[in-house]
């Protein structure tokens, strides 16, 4: 279930809001979270249990710092300071392990099994089960690594529910595209259960009919001649020229779009997500 998906944009999500709209406060939490898990089943299957691996790491890490931080009058500052960068550090490789174990160990066996085949040697895994990776672990990995970053920095303090820090993230409209966004309250809206906005619902269905128009009709429709032009056309610099244009155009659309209905997503229940792609080709360079 895509987010362009018929099936997200016409059912779940209306069904979602509904609920959310009617349910008491104490039970909108709570909803937000049996959409997240459901979304994330839908997308990954059994996978989802590393999506409650990689929460669950990232919680024990936030309340190891803290739990170091409460011996800052016992401990020297500098000793205090080196553990907590320690357990960031503990926290962040066990996730960045359970990343690449996950996107790299088949590639990994099955071009090992390619080498010793060539010395006519019997490959140690001829019978290995080859892993499934959740889809979008790479930026729920990248927001709990930028979690335990803050918490060790003292940017933010640690997040004591673990509730809260598995609605942050495993936040359903960013779980698959993001933008990777930090945990500065930007999810306090559904946390306190708060009620939704007439301005919200607007503006948050607003862009993602916009979202839905770059996707659908600017993008799939581009497609069309980019494919013929690069399967008919690749010896004609002139055409291969137009081609080149329009299929940046069908990349912009299609990824703009896509995060245009994220962000409407998100602004629907209150949330404001993190603008990742205004102007791309006229960003200045950072110093």
């Amino acid at each position: 279930m895509s987010y362009t998906a018929l099936a997200y944009v016409a059912c779940f999500l209306p069904a979602v809001i509904l609920l959310y709209r009617f349910l008491p406060g104490r039970f909108r939490k709570p909803l937000i979270l049996c959409a997240d898990l459901i979304f994330a089943w839908e997308l990954s299957g059994t996978a989802v249990i590393y999506i409650f691996a990689g929460i669950l790491i990232t919680h024990h890490t936030g309340l190891w710092i803290r739990d170091i931080d409460r011996n800052e009058e016992e401990l020297p500052r500098k000793t205090v300071k080196s553990r907590k960068k320690a357990a960031a550090a503990a926290g962040i490789v066990l996730m960045l392990a359970v990343l690449f174990a996950l996107k790299y160990y088949n590639c990994f066996v099955l071009t090992s099994e390619t080498i010793l085949k060539v010395f006519h040697i019997k490959p140690l895994l001829s019978d290995y089960n080859s892993l499934t990776a959740p889809v979008g672990i790479s930026y729920y990995t990248l927001q709990s690594i930028s979690y335990i970053a803050d918490v060790c920095s003292g940017k933010i303090g640690t997040e004591k529910s673990l509730f809260n820090l598995a609605l942050y993230l495993s936040f359903f409209p960013t779980i698959m595209e993001g933008p990777i966004t930090r945990y500065d309250g930007a999810l306090s809206p559904i946390i306190k259960g708060e009620d939704l906005r007439l301005d919200d619902l607007k503006r948050g269905y607003l862009r993602i009919v916009w979202g839905l128009f770059q996707k659908l009709v600017v993008a799939d429709y581009v497609a069309l001649p980019v494919k013929y032009i690069f399967q008919s056309h690749r010896n004609n610099g002139m055409l291969s020229l137009m081609g080149a244009v329009l299929y940046t155009m069908q990349l912009y659309a299609d990824f703009a779009g896509t995060i245009d209905i994220v962000i409407g997503s998100g602004r629907i229940f209150g949330v404001k997500i993190t603008e990742n792609f205004r102007q791309p080709f006229f960003a200045k360079k950072c110093r």
